[in-house]
């Protein structure tokens, strides 16, 4: 539903899907890019800033939001982040 831009239908699904544990930071993240598709920044913003910090996505939706909204400096610095916890995952 979210690849075929039906946004309020999948997001709808999605908060039904909250409610269990194991799938809730999965649909924190999906619910976040649906708010992104829909240029509402400030709602992807909320939920990817809801996400665990150890989560390498994390950093890397702040960064698209960022980069969306003109700041790239802060983009930049998202990013790079993103590649330091990726890093040090791997390792």
């Amino acid at each position: 539903m979210y690849q075929a831009c039906q946004y309020e239908e999948a997001y709808q699904i999605l908060n039904k899907i909250k409610d269990i544990d194991e799938y809730k930071a999965h649909a924190t993240k999906l619910q976040a890019a649906i708010k992104y598709g829909q240029e509402d920044l400030l709602s992807a913003k909320e939920l990817v800033e809801s996400c665990p910090s150890e989560d390498s996505d994390k950093e890397v939706n702040l960064g698209c939001i960022l980069y969306k909204d003109g700041n790239y400096e802060e983009a930049l610095t998202k990013f790079s982040a993103a590649m330091q916890i990726q890093g040090s995952s791997h390792t």
